[in-house]
């Protein structure tokens, strides 16, 4: 959380933490100030810490003191912390943008989270590629084949074409290829597989 690193020990359902630990550096990576608390709590878009005692460290010593209430300084928020604990292809659209950015302000590694993104984005773009490809077993040399097969087939086709997207779109976390990329290519691959059978069929 910029120069801070943030230990809670627990998050309880209305948002609340407790056992807070913030270790603040300066810009010369020097730990200068320990802070702890016993709950801190999300209040009027601010967080709030109850039962603080702040440890100062520099050449001359460490001075501890005891503080009832104090403000954090954070660029975390209640809602940030849902998303950490829910998977990247459940969260909404949003949610991923604001954690994204979040995690590029702090140069954290955000391509899974991206990757969610562009498959959310691409989602659409999928189903519609998928309405295309039925149109050449509709038109094509399957139409004359009994309706099962046809099902079939087209039960397969779909089947291929999740597989490949998700493997896909894992591979390219993996190999770190750009999370756009590796979201669109398998659409792009299928779609122009559609492109062929639909001309196959002319």
């Amino acid at each position: 959380d910029g120069n801070h690193f943030n230990h809670i020990q627990r998050i309880h359902r209305d948002g609340r933490f407790e056992g807070v630990k913030v270790y603040e550096f300066d810009d010369k990576h020097q730990l200068r100030i320990v802070t702890q608390a016993r709950e801190a709590r999300y209040e009027n878009n601010e967080w709030l810490m109850l039962d603080v005692v702040q440890s100062t460290i520099d050449e001359g010593g460490i001075e501890v003191r005891s503080i009832e209430r104090a403000k954090w300084r954070s660029k975390l928020n209640p809602g940030m912390l849902n998303v950490v604990v829910v998977p990247p292809e459940f969260l909404p659209v949003w949610s991923l943008i604001e954690y994204v950015s979040y995690l590029k302000s702090n140069h954290q590694a955000v391509g899974q989270y991206q990757l969610a993104f562009w498959s959310k984005i691409m989602m659409p773009i999928s189903s519609a590629v998928m309405v295309f490809l039925a149109v050449p077993f509709i038109f094509g040399p399957l139409r004359s084949a009994p309706i099962g097969g046809r099902i079939l087939v087209g039960v397969l086709v779909g089947i291929g074409f999740h597989l490949f997207n998700q493997s896909f779109q894992h591979m390219g976390l993996v190999f770190g290829v750009l999370p756009w990329l590796a979201a669109s290519l398998p659409t792009i691959i299928f779609a122009g597989i559609g492109i062929f059978m639909l001309r196959r069929v002319r």
